[in-house]
């Protein structure tokens, strides 16, 4: 069979067309941390800081508890000014992240409960709560999957209460 220039031209435009029409990728764009940060988010001054672990309260009848001695591990968590989290344990990092917080729908004035969400698992978010005993600050941070038998409540205290550092 023999082609002119003109026939492999076309051909060639003809498979190539056919070629990126079959081909079409839509790109989901990556997310921005920076409007994840600022929508529908809060400042929540008191937060900033350094927290330890001190329990975490759970199982069917939220008769379990587990401290740091019991299960041999010490865990830490810093909250900064510039909206990130870090997760230390036994003082090695073992996660960072961007945070947000915002307003629950669990609302009382007397009882504020706030809405922590973190930038790579957008689903899954928290509802935290500070708490004030004795000229000490406490945060409890409830998870929210719904397991009734699992570990649900983690209190944490303040250890460090100068913000500025963060």
């Amino acid at each position: 069979m023999y082609f002119t220039m003109r026939h492999k031209a076309i051909f060639l435009i003809s498979f190539i067309s056919v070629l990126f029409a079959c081909n079409k990728i839509d790109i989901e764009p990556e997310p921005d941390p920076l409007s994840f940060l600022t929508e529908n988010s809060i400042k929540l001054d008191e937060l900033i800081g350094e927290w330890v672990w001190v329990s975490s309260v759970g199982g069917f009848t939220g008769s379990i508890v587990l401290t740091p001695e019991s299960e041999g591990y010490s865990q830490n968590i810093l909250f900064t000014t510039s909206r990130v989290y870090i997760e230390l344990i036994d003082g090695e990092i073992v996660n960072t992240n961007y945070f947000k917080i915002e307003m629950s729908t669990i609302w009382k004035p007397e009882m504020p409960i706030y809405k922590l969400t973190f930038f790579d698992n957008i689903t899954d978010s928290v509802n935290v709560r500070l708490y004030k005993e004795n000229d000490t600050d406490y945060l409890y941070m409830y998870d929210l999957s719904g397991c009734r038998d699992c570990i649900g409540t983690n209190i944490f205290q303040k250890i460090n209460l100068n913000s500025t550092e963060y």
